[in-house]
């Protein structure tokens, strides 16, 4: 199921995005530490409830925040 719209809320080092996606294929590009693996990551949290980085769910809410927020559009 392709998402639209991705909105992400305190995910690591994202405090706030709202994004747009091609139906097709998405191209992210960067420097380093600019979030590009974040925003991965929120993806497979919002599909899995879960990080692939870490058992601790508290390290992705981001430094000084009380919650994380992910939410897609399809």
């Amino acid at each position: 199921m392709p998402i639209e719209k991705l909105w992400i809320e305190n995910f690591r080092n994202i405090s706030a995005a709202e994004i747009e996606l091609a139906p097709n294929i998405n191209i992210f590009q960067g420097d380093n530490a600019a979030g590009k693996s974040s925003l991965i990551e929120a993806v497979f949290y919002l599909g899995r409830v879960r990080s692939f980085r870490t058992k601790v769910q508290e390290q992705l809410i981001e430094n000084g925040k009380e919650y994380l927020r992910v939410v897609a559009k399809k």
